[in-house]
């Protein structure tokens, strides 16, 4: 597994560690999506060892084993996610509500790429990929006058964490900041791909 999908509305719906709750909701929900005899939503008999593997990357786990079974407890505990044994081994089903998030084929996702979020952090992993997208659809390949809120809403991630990775992408030399034509947006955020930017000699 290299990328990993969550749903804005279920990280939203989760509150406090949304990112992780609608990661491992996701991975639940469309744990037998390929068996045509269960399919999307049937329960899941998934052991933690099983979890920690998934995110993990080149021997760095994105999560540790404590720290996942906390969000499942928590989950379980906020009425998202329902827990049985079956031959005493963890079998996890998603809400209804959830359930209902999930199949949403309207559904904003979200995608970051698990190597980079074993190696950087999942927020600058979360960022780069976002922005990446953002600024190969933009003019010129240049996205001006980006807004944080609506890059916070659509992430899950607050404000500050989001202008943290930028600056961890811009020091990185992977994305580099760009002003604006426009002088009323002249401190306005901007950024383009730091291959793609003429540099000074």
């Amino acid at each position: 597994m290299s990328t990993i999908y969550y749903n804005s509305a279920v990280a939203k719906k989760c509150g406090n560690n949304g990112i992780i709750k609608a990661v491992l909701l996701n991975y639940i929900y469309n744990y037998h999506k390929q068996n045509p005899r269960k399919g999307p939503g049937h329960p899941a008999s998934i052991c933690l060892r099983e979890f920690v593997y998934q995110y993990t990357s080149q021997d760095k786990s994105l999560w540790k084993r404590s720290f996942i079974h906390k969000i499942l407890t928590d989950l379980c505990r906020d009425g998202h996610l329902l827990k049985t044994e079956v031959n005493r081994l963890p079998e996890y089903a998603v809400s209804k509500e959830i359930a209902a998030l999930l199949s949403d084929g309207g559904a904003e996702l979200v995608c970051f790429d698990l190597g980079v979020a074993c190696e950087y952090g999942i927020y600058v992993a979360i960022m780069s990929r976002y922005l990446k997208h953002v600024i190969s659809k933009s003019p010129n390949r240049i996205a001006y006058n980006l807004s944080v809120q609506e890059m916070a809403e659509i992430n899950r991630i607050s404000p500050a964490q989001i202008y943290r990775a930028i600056k961890q992408l811009v020091e990185s030399k992977v994305l580099a900041r760009v002003k604006s034509p426009s002088k009323h947006c002249s401190r306005s955020l901007s950024l383009a791909l730091f291959s793609n930017v003429p540099q000074k000699c």
